[in-house]
């Protein structure tokens, strides 16, 4: 899923979504469980898109 998110969010623009992305990615193929920190980033980032989006429409 990180894969996916990173690549879709980059295409509309949303760098800080991307990123918070690609860390998480990062850490799942270090065949580890993520820190906590890097879901809330992500989850932080995504609220943030979802709510510009939806001002949008």
């Amino acid at each position: 899923m990180p894969l996916a998110l990173k690549g879709s969010s980059a295409s509309i623009g949303a760098y800080n979504l991307a990123l918070a992305a690609l860390n998480l990615e990062k850490a799942c193929h270090e065949e580890k469980l993520p820190d906590p920190t890097l879901i809330k980033a992500l989850e932080t980032e995504l609220n943030q898109v979802t709510m510009s989006i939806q001002k949008l429409t």
